[in-house]
């Protein structure tokens, strides 16, 4: 379930330049560290600017928020913002009170090296920090059939998982021992012989087993093997796999 809401900011946000380096664009995930004077560093609240769709997105605290948002030389201006609507208790949902009533109180932006700064006239709402993706080293997955379809992307930090096509990915940040997990199991793999592995079986071939391909993006080299059936990789790969598709099992 969603709820669709204005965020009421005013059009017009005045852009204060305390940046001193050419980047002054929103763009990216951006994590947010402070609301008000309280650190809220520990609810893992972002908010993600993408600076082509001019769409934004993002945690509250107990619920994820999209919606659209244009920058300009007469400054920022968020469009409606939808958002999940899932039941949350505790401290969670003041933080995400306070963070929608933020929103809309407000009208002055700044640029500090790798933060941004959102105020109300004098005072500060909110600081975000800019976080930098790490894309030397990304995992590609995907499965699909007649009636089924799941795609899997895994970069340094993130996996990002879609059920449906022509849907919207689900979003999950990765912890230290998941990526540490990720990188034991490629560090056994040869990503020079992928592309030479014969896939164990080929039922995908006449619909019998949903079609897989599986790349592996190292350094801005891609390494790919040959489609296989989805559940029955090359051995090589088994547990890597394995190991991508168990991860993405515990997306909500």
């Amino acid at each position: 379930m969603l709820i669709l809401k204005c965020c009421g900011i005013p059009k017009t946000v005045n852009i204060i330049d305390n940046d001193t380096s050419e980047n002054k664009k929103l763009s990216g995930k951006y994590s947010i560290s402070t609301l008000g004077d309280t650190d809220v560093s520990s609810f893992k609240l972002y908010i993600e600017f993408n600076e082509e769709t001019k769409q934004v997105s993002g945690f509250s605290g107990c619920n994820r928020f999209f919606g659209a948002y244009q920058l300009d030389a007469k400054g920022l201006q968020f469009g409606a913002i939808g958002s999940t609507r899932m039941m949350c208790r505790g401290e969670g949902v003041k933080i995400e009170h306070q963070l929608n009533e933020s929103f809309t109180k407000v009208n002055r932006l700044s640029f500090l090296d790798n933060t941004i700064q959102l105020y109300s006239n004098e005072d500060l709402l909110i600081v975000a920090t800019h976080e930098i993706v790490d894309n030397s080293l990304v995992f590609e997955y995907s499965a699909s059939s007649r009636g089924s379809y799941k795609s899997i992307t895994i970069n340094s930090s993130r996996i990002s998982v879609n059920g449906k096509r022509e849907s919207k990915s689900i979003e999950k940040e990765l912890s230290k021992e998941v990526r540490s997990r990720l990188l034991a199991l490629l560090e056994k793999v040869n990503l020079g012989s992928l592309s030479s592995l014969e896939p164990p079986s080929k039922a995908h071939q006449f619909d019998g087993a949903p079609l897989a391909q599986f790349k592996i993006i190292r350094d801005n080299k891609v390494y790919q093997v040959k489609p296989f059936d989805h559940g029955k990789p090359h051995p090589i790969i088994e547990r890597l796999v394995k190991e991508i598709l168990s991860i993405s099992e515990n997306i909500e």
